[in-house]
């Protein structure tokens, strides 16, 4: 399914503009949420939507990359820099995605770990 952006531009978008500046007795104010729901609005307006659509899921900020970057950075030193991809992905995710260290009971993963045999010595 692609986009037609000329058409979009061309066709669509000078029409959905009419409707939004003066619209007719059953569009509400939230056109979009109507013209997203509405089965005639979106066979109307398809490449328009589909742009509409794209662009509620961009992101506002580069908060959260900056925090991944952050994270990367404080995980990943100098000492560390032979960690897999693997091991970076996981303990990345934990960093960012993890409970708080107050709420974390550290206890049943110690558990495993000590269970767990297969491990280089520190030695």
């Amino acid at each position: 399914m692609g986009c037609d952006r000329e058409k979009a531009r061309r066709v669509e978008w000078p029409s959905a503009k009419v409707l939004i500046k003066s619209p007719p007795q059953g569009l509400q104010r939230n056109a979009w949420q109507d013209f997203f729901l509405d089965d005639e609005w979106r066979s109307s307006f398809p490449n328009l939507l589909l742009i509409v659509e794209l662009i509620l899921v961009l992101p506002l900020s580069t908060a959260l990359v900056e925090r991944g970057f952050s994270a990367m950075k404080r995980t990943k030193t100098y000492w560390r820099s032979n960690l897999s991809v693997h091991t970076l992905t996981r303990l990345l995710f934990i960093s960012l995605e993890g409970p708080d260290m107050e709420h974390f009971n550290a206890m049943p993963v110690m558990k495993r770990w000590l269970k767990e045999a297969d491990r280089r010595s520190l030695q």
